[in-house]
């Protein structure tokens, strides 16, 4: 578990970006949409976070910031937030099962 966690998933990450063919990005205006959404996602997140964040403990914070950055980026970003915060592993699993 931690192996994958600590080697194979930032690993993993880089592969992916080392792929991407930059020529081949889509218009500004795709950029801008996704922009947009990017920060209505934040912006629902932290709305989300003020309303039920108390219920979610100490380490909702964590849980928050961690599937928000799901929402925008997918599930390698889950996983970067979640180890760099030290997100809990037995909020974790649930989470990342629940996205």
């Amino acid at each position: 578990y931690s192996t994958i966690w600590s080697s194979l998933l930032p690993l993993a990450a880089a592969l992916f970006l080392l792929q991407s063919n930059l020529s081949r990005l889509p218009s500004s205006l795709v950029l801008l949409a996704f922009v947009l959404g990017a920060l209505g996602t934040v912006a629902g997140t932290y709305t989300a976070f003020f309303l039920v964040g108390p219920l979610l403990g100490p380490e909702g914070w964590k849980l928050a910031a961690a599937l928000c950055a799901s929402y925008i980026g997918g599930s390698v970003n889950f996983a970067a937030v979640a180890s760099m915060l030290q997100l809990s592993p037995s909020l974790v699993v649930p989470a990342a099962s629940a996205d």
